[in-house]
């Protein structure tokens, strides 16, 4: 969502307890308003809050179109820890190497919410690296923000919901808001087919039409959920004034999309302790 947008978002996901307090929603509007300023972006968005057993992260990204990159939302993520005296002071959120990536996947457990916190038992500030002959390779400290990087990658691969229509393409290929789009009617809303994640498409279909460059392309680019796996992942609730709909993600319980169908307002916001879901697929009929 939107970062200017924060408090009146809040009345689209108090029925699912997404909900920032005063403090919280007074501190990213002054945090995330010198972010803006400082990284020179036209529009910051409010990703969500990581929820970690002493402190809290809060998670923001930018909007660049890149040169090297066709047809894809490139997304630069920033991150401020609820630790004293890092109250939504926001930092660049490190990219994880390979080598860091292989060994976060084994890494379990809640986030402590102090980024410099070393979580892979390395010790020594040793580099990676050949070990001693017949011993054990030597691995590099990870701090707890380049687990914080992986996990909201993770996350944002999986949801970043956006109704079909909102994003299109311009005449050179780069992302922009739909100039025509003004919301989708009740029974387009209620329709998975009709939201679509924003990040790189990775369905081939997409790609091949990426590919010969179609017109069709520039308003379909996005993977649409009706793909997603397993089959079921998503649910809806409409709320009982009829003004908005919900869109919730089972995979990565804490992510909440909406939309009022008949206007432009849409978002998502992801709470949550980061941790997946992995028994759904034998949780659902």
């Amino acid at each position: 969502m939107e970062y200017h947008e924060l408090e009146l978002s809040t009345k689209y996901l108090s029925g699912a307890g997404r909900q920032l307090n005063v403090h919280e929603q007074t501190g990213l509007s002054a945090g995330l308003t010198q972010l803006k300023q400082d990284e020179s972006f036209l529009e910051i968005y409010f990703w969500g809050k990581l929820l970690g057993t002493e402190y809290d992260y809060y998670v923001a990204y930018g909007l660049r179109n890149s040169d090297g990159e066709f047809a894809a939302p490139q997304k630069k993520f920033y991150y401020a820890s609820s630790k004293p005296g890092m109250d939504f002071i926001f930092s660049e959120l490190p990219s994880a190497t390979a080598a860091e990536t292989e060994e976060l996947q084994g890494i379990c457990g809640r986030l402590s919410g102090n980024p410099a916190n070393i979580i892979n038992g390395a010790g020594g500030g040793e580099e990676a690296g050949e070990g001693e002959e017949g011993g054990p390779e030597k691995v590099a400290p990870i701090e707890e923000n380049r687990r914080v990087a992986f996990m909201v990658f993770q996350i944002d691969q999986d949801s970043a919901v956006v109704p079909a229509g909102a994003y299109v393409l311009n005449a050179d290929s780069q992302v922009e808001a739909g100039p025509g789009f003004r919301g989708l009617s009740w029974d387009e809303a209620k329709d998975m087919s009709n939201y679509a994640h924003f990040r790189p498409a990775m369905d081939l279909a997409a790609l091949r039409v990426a590919a010969r460059d179609d017109v069709e392309f520039h308003n379909n680019f996005l993977d649409s959920l009706a793909i997603d796996v397993p089959s079921g992942c998503w649910v809806t609730r409409v709320d009982a004034a009829q003004s908005f709909i919900q869109i919730r993600s089972l995979l990565w319980p804490g992510y909440v999309a909406y939309h009022a169908p008949g206007t432009r307002f849409f978002g998502g916001t992801y709470v949550g302790t980061g941790e997946k879901c992995l028994d759904l697929p034998f949780m659902l009929p």
